[in-house]
């Protein structure tokens, strides 16, 4: 699939009032999703990431987008990026609940503040779905800051104990 913009759905692109175009993640967005991840990760836990921790993000995306068991997209507001989505997806043994094994997780789901309640998450998420539905992904997982809560719900996600779980049909 070309990086270029995504075609969305009209009712984004009449709403889209920003000038915000969504499209694939690639290798040189990499860099500067690292860096948004490490800001949202030190904001949550209040630490410092080390400099080993962010070296082993680098080759992991690296690594995973090269290979497509990684599928990313950013929400971009002229050349910076404003918003990002991404799904890593693994095969577990089949269960009954997912009969094929095939299934990913939600991380670094990342929106600036003042690109929030804009609706980008929604339509990052949503395209990804889509994409890794087309993959043959059946279940996806994700841990979600009580802010996210609400967002992942209304896109179908159910609260398991801490976990959150979507089950495709």
């Amino acid at each position: 699939m070309a990086a270029g913009p995504h075609v969305l759905a009209g009712y984004w692109q009449e709403e889209n009032k920003m000038g915000v175009e969504l499209r694939k993640m690639t290798q040189n967005d990499i860099f500067f999703v690292v860096e948004q991840r490490m800001d949202l990760l030190r904001q949550i836990s209040g630490e410092r990431m080390t400099e080993e921790f962010q070296e082993e993000t680098v080759h992991y995306l690296q690594k995973h987008i090269a290979d497509q068991s990684c599928v990313g997209y950013v929400a971009v507001d002229g050349r910076k990026i404003v918003s990002v989505a991404m799904i890593c997806m693994y095969e577990v043994m089949p269960r009954l609940c997912n009969v094929t094994g095939k299934t990913g997780y939600v991380f670094n789901l990342v929106t600036q503040p003042e690109y929030r309640k804009q609706g980008l998450a929604t339509k990052l998420l949503e395209t990804l779905f889509e994409e890794v539905k087309a993959k043959g992904v059946k279940q996806l997982f994700l841990n979600s800051e009580p802010a996210a809560i609400n967002l992942y719900r209304r896109l179908g996600f159910q609260m398991v104990d801490r976990e959150m779980v979507l089950n495709f049909e």
